[in-house]
């Protein structure tokens, strides 16, 4: 029994590319293709019965209906993957800020190792009655 080789010379290596230049091309009719390159193939077919209105959804069901095996999330992401190879795919928008909400605001932020960062005192809108100073005699144990 021969032992596997892991390591060859720059000649046998050019024997073997050459050998392997040498041999016949696949008849394009014989050729086997795997599902992501099958939906590449049917993109623009796809294309077209989601621009008659088909969802995504349908089109993966009508294609399990002419034996082509895939799920819907399977052919999105191989679509995705088709049109970023092509320069296609439209770029993602960046998710817009909503303003922080009151019960954002009653939430303790923390830092990066964790502790619970002090925060300001809330202070609330509109007239607000405030506390009469100790100094003029009318706050706490002035009895």
């Amino acid at each position: 029994m021969k032992r596997s080789r892991t390591e060859y010379t720059e000649e046998q290596l050019a024997e073997m590319e050459r050998k392997l230049l040498a041999l016949p091309p696949i008849p394009a009719a014989e050729r086997k293709l795997g599902s992501q390159a099958g939906v590449i193939r049917l993109a623009q077919a796809i294309a077209t019965l989601q621009e008659r209105g088909y969802s995504i959804e349908q089109v993966a069901e009508s294609m399990r209906g002419v034996e082509f095996e895939i799920t819907t999330p399977t052919l999105k992401s191989y679509l995705l993957r088709a049109k970023e190879k092509n320069g296609t795919a439209t770029p993602k928008k960046p998710k817009k800020r909503r303003p922080a909400s009151a019960s954002a605001s009653a939430q303790t932020p923390t830092t990066a190792h964790g502790h619970a960062q002090e925060q300001p005192p809330v202070v609330p809108s509109g007239p607000v009655a405030t506390p009469a100073k100790a100094s003029q005699g009318q706050g706490r144990g002035a009895d």
